[in-house]
This record gives structure tokens, sequence and C-alpha cells, in this order.
């Protein structure tokens, strides 16, 4: 009994400095790892300045969180699970996003800095700060001791986040911070009533989605905990002169909720310069040109800015992406309407309308309710990501008055409002625990820990950003001439050519590990000794043998040694005809299929490609040959034959 009357005291001021290290470290090592000397040691200058700005003002405070020593062992234990049971590092089954997360860090770890490519010259341009200190652990140490640093470095900030929220909201007892640890890992809106009701009802359309806490740790770890964080320093502190630096920091690491966070903080600046009239308004303009807010705009800005420019799906040079309303305003139907009012009303309408009586002069919160109605109407790049991702500081800042509303009216007798909550939070815990019990099942079932992994990607080093993998393409995570861009050509370090050799190793070796002969890129095939012409189809779909060249993509797929031949600017592929029953069929084309997250392709449109000598090779699924003749190109069984041998060349070479 003793025990828990012992109370741990944690200066704020140290806990403010591991908050915004924890987002600063990885910017610094990225502009060490990607960019010129002279622009790396300039840049990173300019942030820690404006880092040391910040702590030096708040190292003048004397404030602490004090906390009984149970419930500090109880968060810190409570944050490992978490974190463990999120499937960061492999300890436990993973999502299906980290197939292409275990990639990132892996080419992190095994290529040279800035991660290009020899083999295709495609550059990794994605938000990879997240990942960038466990990959450092595992240049050193390997691949084991990156996912446990990545793991360790996960529990880090999600403590951090604890214990931003425990001076926010006054936490001092086991009581509190029980309830706020509940809060904290079960927030999430009413999916499962909305999803029954819109069965019931028949409403069906495009989907919506403002992610929960838990899958959010889960899927986009990476996108996450600095936004997290950032909304943490951002609510206890408000002071206008750390807003731009607050904000940048976020940018480098998760550019989708750095809109939802810069809609934030623009809004709360007006609002303090609306309310600093007069006199005081010369002081705002001196906050928010602060040494350090001028810092981050000189530096984290530019940088990352010109960086993640090269993403060709947000940009929208890929042909698909770029910033639009998610459904088109002369495709919008009363369904879709009626859809969109479902999605509000179960996914924060109910908790604002529960809370809102206490917040109704309250700017920030009517800004994020306004926020948070406008996201779904927009999209940036392709699919459904600007809603789910850019919602995230909204979301995360409407738990926090979620949580501060009951912790104020914890001593009250049961009203209605209260009522409402401890329902709705029991909603939410229930709409875990069965992912959760499934999740248990399948780790007590594994009979080793490769069971539990999500890594068919592999590595981006051999693969094409159009070519589909897993069902999407990899426009999200690299870009195709990296070096004709301003980031790559003027602010980036350029490799040594020993860098260079060892990159072209280590890829060479992945493909010979993996069966592919030839790596993923444009070529032109044309019948062996008859360079004249080469494949392409008719309007029927048959392949044919031309004069004018058609570049054909060959993919290198997640099935080892197997390609896929993609034709019409990757929207069709070489398929094989299983439904014909003979000893020579139609060579076709037909529309790709791939499930989005699963390594699961139809084998008539997987082939291998194999060298039959020094100039030619063959096209097969071990059965039937690619062949021409007089007659023109057919499947055949497989002869040996020279009609069955094919040139492929480097399209433009």
């Amino acid at each position: 009994m003793q025990q828990t009357k012992i109370k741990i005291k944690i200066p704020y001021k140290y806990v403010v400095a591991a908050a915004y290290l924890y987002m600063v470290l990885p910017i610094v090592v990225f502009f060490f790892g990607w960019l010129k000397t002279g622009y790396s040691v300039l840049f990173s200058g300019f942030v820690l300045a404006g880092l040391f700005w910040i702590l030096k003002e708040q190292f003048r405070s004397d404030e602490s969180i004090r906390l009984p020593l149970v419930a500090v062992f109880l968060f810190i234990v409570v944050m490992f699970v978490w974190g463990y049971c999120s499937g960061v590092g492999g300890f436990w089954p993973q999502k299906a996003d980290w197939h292409w997360r275990n990639a990132i860090l892996r080419d992190l770890i095994d290529y040279s800095w800035p991660v290009v490519y020899p083999d295709t010259g495609n550059a990794l341009v994605y938000y990879i700060s997240y990942f960038l200190i466990p990959a450092l652990a595992g240049k050193l140490l390997g691949w084991q001791a990156a996912n446990t640093v990545l793991l360790l470095w996960t529990i880090l900030g999600l403590s951090i986040c604890v214990l931003l929220l425990c001076r926010r909201l006054d936490i001092h007892n086991i009581k509190r911070m029980i309830t706020i640890l509940i809060v904290f890992i079960t927030w999430q809106g009413f999916d499962s009533i909305r999803n029954r009701l819109m069965e019931v009802i028949g409403i069906f359309g495009p989907g919506y989605q403002y992610t929960p806490n838990r899958v959010l740790l889960e899927w986009v770890t990476n996108q996450t905990i600095v936004p997290w964080i950032a909304v943490l320093l951002f609510i206890n502190e408000r002071k206008v002169k750390n807003y731009a630096y607050l904000g940048l920091c976020v940018l480098a690491s998760a550019p989708f909720p750095f809109i939802g966070l810069f809609v934030l903080l623009a809004a709360d600046g007006i609002y303090q310069m609306y309310m600093a009239r007069g006199e005081d308004l010369k002081d705002w303009c001196r906050q928010a040109c602060s040494i350090q807010n001028v810092a981050a705009v000189l530096s984290i800005l530019p940088v990352y800015g010109l960086y993640f420019s090269g993403n060709t799906a947000a940009n929208g040079s890929s042909g698909a992406g770029g910033f639009g309303f998610y459904i088109e305003p002369g495709d919008f139907t009363g369904m879709q309407l009626l859809l969109l009012l479902f999605f509000y009303f179960f996914q924060f309408f109910i908790i604002t309308m529960v809370i809102g009586k206490d917040y109704k002069k309250d700017f920030l919160f009517l800004t994020l309710n306004i926020s948070l109605f406008a996201i779904p109407v927009f999209r940036l790049g392709e699919g459904g990501d600007f809603c789910m991702r850019v919602s995230i500081p909204a979301l995360f800042l409407l738990m926090i008055y979620t949580a501060e509303f009951m912790q104020n009216h914890a001593q009250e007798k049961l009203t209605a409002r209260l009522a409402v909550l401890i329902a709705a939070f029991g909603i939410m815990a229930s709409q875990s625990y069965d992912e959760w019990g499934v999740k248990y099942l399948t780790v007590k079932s594994s009979q080793s820990r490769d069971q539990l992994w999500a890594d068919e990607i592999g590595t981006f080093s051999n693969k094409s950003a159009d070519a589909t993998y897993l069902g999407m393409n990899l426009h999200n995570f690299l870009m195709e001439k990296p070096y004709e861009g301003k980031f790559f050509s003027v602010l980036c370090n350029r490799k040594a050519q020993t860098e260079i050799t060892q990159d072209r190793q280590i890829s060479q070796g992945f493909l010979k590990d993996q069966g592919f002969c030839i790596l993923s890129g444009k070529y032109v095939i044309s019948p062996a000794g008859n360079t004249m012409v080469s494949i392409t189809h008719n309007a029927e779909g048959r392949l044919v043998l031309h004069s004018k060249s058609e570049p054909l993509l060959l993919s290198n797929t997640t099935k080892p040694g197997k390609f896929e031949v993609y034709f019409q600017d990757v929207n069709q592929v070489l398929v094989f005809p299983e439904e014909e029953d003979a000893e020579i069929r139609q060579a076709k084309i037909g529309d790709p299929f791939s499930e989005w997250g699963k390594n699961e392709m139809p084998e008539k449109q997987l082939f291998e490609i194999v060298k039959e000598d020094e100039h030619y090779y063959i096209i097969w699924n071990h059965t039937y040959a690619l062949t021409c003749d007089e007659n023109g190109v057919f499947w055949e069984g497989w002869e040996k034959d020279r009609t069955q041998w094919w040139m492929i060349e480097p399209a433009g070479v």
C-alpha cells in the first residue's frame, strides 16, 4: 500500500525536449544522408538553432508532471504492449501496408543514401523519417536489430504522447491514468453501427474513412506518432512563435497530416492575431516571425518541399492523382450525399454534440469540426489517403477535448451526456476486441516469426513505378529520372562510384536470388534475327508483329521468377488463354488482376523469361512458349525451336 503513494516527478521541460528531439533527429539524419555537405550543415544548423531557441525558453520553467510510481509503470507497460501488438518490428501479425513499409526499411539499410536504385534509375521518394533512426541501427547491426530499434522508437513516441497528455489533462493518479490510456487506445468512430445501418437501409457508394488510433498505429505508424506529438505540443502551449517550426516538423514525417495540422495552426494563429488588435498586434507579428519559425521556413520547407514534389502520385505527373474533389460535383448524387451524412454523424458528430456545450465558445473546437466536415470532399493523389490521413490531427484533438470533458465531469452524478460517452467508449472498445482475438490466435498457431511478416515486396530496387504490385502501383514510392528534378540535381549528394557499384551488387544479388534474368523496365520484343518488327497487338487484342515498335513493360512480380507483360500504357497485360484446349493457342492481351495487399495473381498473366543464349530469351509458362512464324504470334508447346526465341532490348536504345 505504501508503494502507491510514491510519486515520480518528471520535469515538463524534459518531456518537451524529448518530443522535439523525436521529430528533429530524423530530419537532421535526412539532411546529412541526402544533401550535399554544405547544404546539410547549413540546413541542420538552421533546424538546431530553432530547436535551441524553443528549448531555451522552455528550460526556464520549473513545471513538473507528478505521477504515482505505479501509474508510470502502468503506462510504460501498456505502451510497450500496444506497440508490440501493432505489428511494428514483426513481433506480432502485420497489416498489409507493411509489405511496403518493410521494403522501405530494408532499402534504407541495404542501399547507400540517397536511395537511388542503380539498375532502374528510380529514387525512393516517400515519408521515410520514421525509419531513419532504425535504419542507421540496421546498417550497423543488421535487419533484426533495425526492427527491434523500430519497435523501441515507436514505444518511445507513444510514451511521449502519454506524458504530454498527462500535462494537458493534469493526470496525477492511477484512476485518471487508466481512463486516459483506455481513451487513447480505443478512440475511433462508430463504424460497426454505421455499416450495419447502411446495409439495412441499402446505402452504398464510395468509401470514406476516419481511422481509429489503433488502426493508425497498425497500418501507418510512420504517419501517426509525430502528428500526435505535434498536436499535443500545440494544444499544451498555443504559442504562435513555435507554429511554423512545429508544423514543418510534421511535414518532414507525414505530409498528409501536416495539411490537417496546418489548418489548425493557421486558424489559431489568425484568431490570436484578431484578438491581439492594437498594440498587441506588433507582439503577435514578432512572435509569428520568431527565430525558430524563420529557421524552419528556411530549412525544412524548401528541402522537403522539393523532395516530396518528386512524388508523382501527389503531383499528378503519373497521369493520375494531383489535387481535386474526391467525387466530382457533376457526379455527386443524392445517395452519395446520404452516405456522406452518415459518415459525418457516426465518425465524429455524435461526440461533438455530446461535449459541444462545454466548448461552444472555443474557436479551436469549432475549427477542428469544420475541418472534419471539409476533409472528405477532397483528394490528393489516388484513393482515399487524403481523407484518412489529413484528418489525423483534428480527430486526435477531438479525442483530447473528449478526455478533458470526461475528466471535468467525472465527479458529477451520471448525466445523459456522460452516459452516452461511457457507452460510446464501450462500443469503441468492443470494436477492437474481435480483431485482437484473431491476432492472438494467429500468433498462437504460427510455426515461426516469418509467418507474422507482411514482406512480399522485398525491395523497390527492381520494381517499375507503373506496374501493379499487390494491387497498387508504386508511384507513391518511386520517382523516375530523379536527377531531372530540382531536389536531386541541385541539393542532393552525388554518390561515389564505389557506392553505385555496391548498390548494384545488392540489386543484382536480389534478382539472382529471385530468379529474374531481366530487370523491370520498358523493352522492345522482336523475333530472333529480325529486329525490323516487334510485338504489338491489333484491334481485337491479339498479338501481332509490326514494324512500328511498341515498348512493353516487363515487370518483375512479387512471385519469384514470374513476370507480367504490360501493353497500352500498362492498362492491359499478356494473358494465356486457359479456356482454349489446343496444341496451338491464341496470344492475346487482357485486363490485369491483382488483389490489394495479397500476393495472389492469376497464373494466366504470369510468365517466366528465360535466357536461352547470349542474345535470345524464351517467354513461357513451363508448358507453352510464345512462338512466331509466318502464321503470326501464338502459344505453342515448348519445343526448343528458334521460332520461340526472342530478342528483348531496352526501349529507346
